[in-house]
């Protein structure tokens, strides 16, 4: 069986996937693949609604799959929970790799406060007295079992609590970058830089919406965007991704905003009557008749 079979193929009674013992055909499962892999091949986007049970993620990584092995290309999966995020690394990743035989190298990279900074770790291990009881408690466990678990919270084992959290973990507000005595070994750019070298990169939402934003403002080098460059990207559990969305890359406005835009509409720099409506009345009353001109007079606005 070739890596690159058709889904219809691939996810038949007969397919690849039958060699699994677990493996049950389900003809909503090969619909899905079989779309995701139209859409690959000739570009464009998908949207796609399936129940629970249908296997949806097998469905979408097998055709990204073989496609990225087949066009060194970089495929990101975002999603809304991390207990997604840790199925596919855990399992449906490993699993299909097995499967088709190849090795896939894939990377979760999580928000940046999700990893510990070693510069704060030396400093409370040095100045104890500047935590509580409860807290020194925490920083031993987390100081004999960082380097084990990647920095990474979320692979410590427990939870610390939010104030300790806030003092041990890395923040772009205070990164020393260069200057700092741990960035060769900082959690945070060891993640990155994994990242950057995966086939496969698992993210969350709002680590996808916080580098699309930086994108979008065209102001940042490539080396300083979170995400490397990719081909295709996947939204998994994507009826939240309107709402992260709107809130990295929509407009927010309160009742002193909208208060301050109605004003600039009658008038500007202090003098009543001088504002953009005033200004569009005179126009057109001058130039009525002119439809180009109405039109270029509505779009300066």
């Amino acid at each position: 069986m070739k890596i690159n079979a058709h889904p219809q193929i691939a996810f038949s009674a007969q397919g690849i996937f039958s060699e699994w013992p677990e493996f049950e055909y389900r003809q909503a499962q090969q619909e899905m693949s079989s779309l995701v892999w139209e859409v690959v091949e000739r570009g464009g986007c998908a949207l796609i609604e399936a129940g629970t049970g249908t296997g949806k993620s097998l469905a979408y990584l097998y055709p990204l799959f073989t496609q990225t092995i087949q066009e060194k290309g970089s495929v990101v999966i975002a999603t809304y929970t991390i207990n997604l995020q840790q199925q596919l690394m855990e399992k449906e990743i490993p699993f299909l790799a097995k499967i088709l035989g190849i090795p896939l190298k894939a990377a979760l990279l999580l928000g940046r406060g999700n990893y510990l900074c070693w510069r704060k770790l030396a400093f409370y291990r040095q100045h104890p007295d500047k935590l509580d009881s409860s807290q020194r408690r925490f920083l031993l466990r987390v100081l004999t079992s960082a380097e084990e678990n990647l920095g990474c919270l979320e692979q410590l084992g427990y939870s610390l609590p939010s104030e300790l959290r806030e003092k041990l973990t890395s923040e772009a507000e205070t990164c020393l970058r260069k200057i700092c005595p741990f960035q060769g070994k900082c959690f945070w750019l060891l993640a990155r830089k994994e990242a950057f070298a995966a086939e496969v990169i698992i993210v969350n939402h709002h680590l996808f919406f916080t580098d699309l934003s930086m994108r979008m403002e065209r102001e940042f080098a490539d080396d300083k965007l979170v995400l490397p460059p990719y081909h295709y990207v996947i939204f998994d559990e994507a009826h939240h991704v309107e709402d992260v969305a709107a809130e990295y890359l929509g407009l927010r406005l309160d009742e002193y905003e909208i208060e301050r835009f109605c004003k600039r509409l009658l008038h500007k720099e202090g003098r009543w009557g001088n504002g953009w409506l005033v200004s569009l009345r005179q126009r057109l009353l001058e130039k009525g008749s002119d439809l180009a001109f109405m039109q270029r007079s509505i779009a300066a606005l």
